[in-house]
């Protein structure tokens, strides 16, 4: 028993006279998590009251997501590595966002994914400034379902074409 054992006061007083040890330099990955997810900013969809629309070869093209890095959008028979120079229309936030746009991949879902080939500063900045107001409307939707149903709330996005579906956990 722990309380019976015999105590070794000299290892209790090396303890507290050299309370700072030199140990051996810490591996500094504890673990790599490999993953096949590119981004490294968060993305939204915009809301479907206030679509994000961009002109593209005399068309109008609504954004499925976006996020301070890119964009998606349906394809229209465009290929990888294509760049084209749009300006954003942003709901609620003044003027048009210009920015060069390069289709870095196509998925199964004919969606083009684009990222931000040459965007300046302030421009980045108000699609960051979009997104954050997006994720807020977002986290408001959900608090107001759970509120009227006073239930656990969970999202679940089934594709990237589909719309998230609400389930309540009563």
């Amino acid at each position: 028993m722990f309380w019976k054992r015999k105590i070794n006061w000299k290892e209790i007083k090396s303890v507290l006279l050299n309370p700072l040890k030199k140990v051996e330099e810490p591996d500094p990955e504890l673990f790599v998590l490999k993953t096949n997810e590119r981004r490294n900013s968060y993305r939204v969809q915009p809301s479907k009251d206030e679509p994000i629309l961009f002109r593209l070869e005399d068309k109008s093209v609504e954004v499925k997501d976006i996020s301070a890095a890119g964009l998606s959008f349906k394809n229209e028979n465009y290929a990888i590595g294509e760049l084209f120079t749009v300006n954003i229309d942003l709901p609620g936030l003044g003027p048009t966002v210009p920015a060069t746009l390069q289709i870095i991949g196509i998925d199964q879902y004919k969606r083009c994914h684009c990222r931000f080939f040459r965007i300046d500063e302030a421009a980045c900045e108000r699609i960051h400034q979009y997104v954050l107001n997006r994720q807020k409307e977002q986290v408001r939707e959900i608090r107001e379902i759970g509120k009227k149903s006073k239930s656990t709330v969970i999202r679940i996005t089934a594709g990237p074409n589909e719309d998230p579906i609400t389930f309540l956990d009563p």
